[in-house]
């Protein structure tokens, strides 16, 4: 009886351990800039889409609108705001894939694409 269970604990303290490791193992390694900025590009409707940037810090940022072949078509700083809310009105682009950018310097803290078509506007990977 004492040895089923040592056993079992043993079995139990074994398995507990390695799931331990493994979760940690798994953990993704974060850049402090890049937690201290979070954004979100949401949809508001067929021609309009609204940038969320919540800044922990005086950190500054740079957003930028992008076509998929990388040509600038919109950039605005942004200095020591914390909570921004910046709707672009997209009516005025052509049909296409474009990109939003949120960068520090060189570094990209942020990005999302979406697809503007006739009578669509859909946010895409």
């Amino acid at each position: 009886m004492k040895t089923l269970v040592l056993t079992t604990a043993l079995v139990v303290l074994t398995t507990f351990t390695y799931s331990q490791v493994q979760k940690g193992t798994r953990q993704k390694v974060t850049d402090p800039k890049t937690e201290n900025v979070k954004c979100k590009l949401v949809k508001k409707s067929q021609d309009q889409l609204t940038l969320v940037i919540t800044k922990v810090t005086d950190q500054k940022v740079t957003v930028k609108l992008k076509k998929e072949n990388g040509m600038l078509v919109h950039q605005k700083n942004l200095k020591k705001a914390e909570n921004n809310r910046i709707t672009y009105d997209i009516s005025a682009l052509p049909e296409g894939k474009y990109r939003f950018e949120v960068t520090s310097g060189k570094e990209v803290l942020y990005t999302q694409k979406f697809k503007k078509g006739q009578d669509i506007l859909a946010l895409t990977d």
